[in-house]
This record gives C-alpha cells, structure tokens and sequence, in this order.
C-alpha cells in the first residue's frame, strides 16, 4: 500500500463518518421537531412534519425548530426537559 493509497482511504472514511453523522443529525431533529409537536397538541403540524420527513423532504423541520425553540419539550420526565431545554 502506498503512502497515496493510505491518505485516499483515511480521507474517505473520515467523508463517509462525517455524512453519517449529518444524516442522523438530520434524522433526529425529524424525529425531535414531529415528538415535540406531538406532545404540544399541535396535531396538524405533527401530520405535516412526519409526511414531510416519510416523503424525503424536510423543509418544514427547520421552520417549525425555529418557530417553537423557546418552548421546553412537554410531558417526559424532569431531567429530560432539562437536557432538552
């Protein structure tokens, strides 16, 4: 194996875990943004979001985080809503 050949597969890797990582990134806000609207009441917000996020496109995600950043997670235990606040 080359010095190239190693450089190539280092920084192919380190490509591929940082991709991973922004598509879970991507999958937990998702799945954040559709359990805090889901505990909020927000019924059509919630419908919306999870069509949204099943269907590929998630613009609605980043709208409704910033909308709502301010509110605290509803329901779950005390030392959740103090991670998550």
């Amino acid at each position: 194996m080359t010095l190239e050949h190693a450089i190539t597969e280092v920084f192919t890797w380190f490509l591929y875990l940082n991709v991973a990582l922004l598509v879970g990134a991507i999958i937990l806000a998702n799945v954040y943004a559709i359990l805090h609207a889901w505990r909020s009441g927000r019924t059509l917000w919630c419908a919306f979001l999870a069509a949204l996020f099943l269907s590929g496109s998630g613009i609605a995600t980043p709208v409704y985080l910033i909308l709502f950043h301010r509110e605290p997670m509803p329901g779950g235990g005390r030392w959740w809503r103090r991670v998550l606040a």
